[in-house]
């Protein structure tokens, strides 16, 4: 609920902040199409800050899933956590803070790489110093 809209009010705003942008109004006298203004520039500028806002908040769900399954007694790896922190098995502790902490890295890790892959401005030439 709220993270979609959170990722859609932060699409909106770099959209119209793009759009406002000086190299836009110049495309837009070239007399190009607006949709090919929208899908050759604004698109690949917006996408960017959505996969990090995507990310970010993907990470975080990974780390409320302990509230949630506790608060609601479900099965899953937050309640396995909350039981062992209780019973102080340490073992079991640091298993599963690790499989969260590795799951928000890899989250993190993606959304770079596909940040890299969606944007070549972005990318630095090997070899260069």
């Amino acid at each position: 609920g709220t993270t979609l809209a959170q990722v859609v009010r932060m699409v909106r705003a770099v959209a119209l902040e793009v759009l406002s942008a000086e190299y836009i109004y110049m495309v837009r006298l070239r007399d190009i199409s607006p949709a090919q203004v929208l899908l050759r520039h604004v698109l690949p500028n917006t996408i960017t800050p959505t996969i990090q806002t995507i990310a970010l908040n993907a990470a975080w769900l990974a780390g409320g899933v302990v509230v949630t399954e506790s608060v609601f007694q479900l099965p899953g790896i937050g309640s396995a956590l909350s039981e062992a922190v209780i019973n102080r098995d340490m073992p079991t502790v640091l298993a599963i803070t690790l499989i969260i902490t590795a799951t928000y890295v890899l989250i993190n890790l993606v959304s770079e790489a596909l940040i890299l892959l969606l944007n070549p401005r972005l990318r630095v030439a090997r070899g260069t110093t």
